[in-house]
């Protein structure tokens, strides 16, 4: 029953994710592969990841991800830049043309949030807060930022 439950949430959250895609990139006169948008999410969520990071938890080789990656550039999705430290390593950065895409994902969320403390009780919603906190931070450790190791 839990299982069917998360998986519907899940579910929901990703057909108002596919929704968005199609409508935030429909207008761009290039538009971004499917592939592209995961890279590009992965980059979102992983803040700023460098090649390396990206390519090994994509699970493909780092010339390829290079390959994909200039793509990215080149439709103005994606910046490059150097370490500062270390000038070796390039890190990955958003541009604005894809960070508006993501701020108009997340206003969904934003949504399902207010329908929730509006329905649910002060103590439902910490618990439910708490809950969410325990399986993102310690039951999915396969998802966690390489940067965060």
């Amino acid at each position: 029953m839990l299982k069917d439950r998360l998986e519907k949430v899940y579910d929901n959250f990703k057909l108002s994710f596919y929704m968005n895609v199609f409508n935030s990139f429909e207008q761009e006169e290039e538009t971004l592969t499917l592939v592209e948008i995961i890279a590009c999410e992965v980059i979102y969520l992983f803040e700023n990841p460098t090649i390396s990071e990206l390519s090994n938890f994509m699970g493909v080789s780092q010339p390829n991800m290079t390959y994909r990656l200039n793509s990215l550039v080149k439709k103005g999705y994606v910046k490059k830049k150097v370490g500062k430290s270390d000038r070796r390593e390039t890190r990955l950065e958003l541009t604005d043309k894809f960070l508006q895409y993501e701020k108009d994902k997340s206003g969904y969320i934003g949504l399902v949030s207010s329908r929730v403390e509006e329905r649910f009780s002060k103590e439902e919603v910490d618990s439910l807060n708490r809950i969410l906190e325990t399986i993102a931070e310690e039951l999915m450790p396969e998802c966690r930022n390489p940067a965060d190791s």
